[in-house]
């Protein structure tokens, strides 16, 4: 198994610039990469000569390696945030469950869209690449209310409403 970059092979002055670009004091809890952030809002920083995200850095310092093919997910939705209570293993498809809504969502709601022909709300959900109908609801707050009840049931800890703690 590989020894992780993060714990094995870097200097304390080098820790101490990584800690000097992180705000503690954020509001949720959140402890918040002040620095370079990536276009999708994860912060990065350059390391050993590889530029990495921040998140699994702090999580690494905090817990060790992360299994190879893991990924972290973000518990409080924060892309930025670096607080090791906040971060957690999850597999490529729990992440995705945990994903907030689009930005391109025109319903305002997480698994949820019109459908025109009905003219009805109608909720949706993913679990295993397999897409399941919810049913079709006469607002779009019973179709998210169907959304979340399924979520947590399907999703469990992982389950999202779309919309950040």
């Amino acid at each position: 198994m590989k020894k992780s970059m993060t714990t094995t092979t870097i200097s304390q002055e080098w820790m101490d610039r990584f800690w000097a670009k992180v705000n503690k004091n954020a509001p949720k809890g959140c402890w918040e990469w002040t620095s370079y952030k990536t276009w999708n809002g994860y912060g990065a920083m350059w390391m050993l000569g590889k530029l990495r995200k921040t998140h699994r850095i702090s999580y690494e310092l905090a817990f060790g390696e992360i299994p190879q093919g893991m990924q972290i997910d973000h518990i409080c939705s924060n892309r930025s945030c670096l607080n090791p209570d906040h971060l957690r293993i999850a597999t490529p498809a729990e992440n995705m469950r945990h994903k907030l809504r689009q930005k391109n969502n025109s319903s305002g709601f997480k698994g949820i869209y019109l459908d025109k022909g009905l003219g009805k709300w109608r909720a949706l959900i993913m679990v295993n690449k397999k897409r399941y109908h919810l049913g079709h609801f006469s607002t779009p707050e019973l179709a998210h209310a169907a959304y979340c009840n399924a979520a947590v049931r399907l999703h469990g800890d992982f389950a999202s409403s779309g919309v950040a703690k």
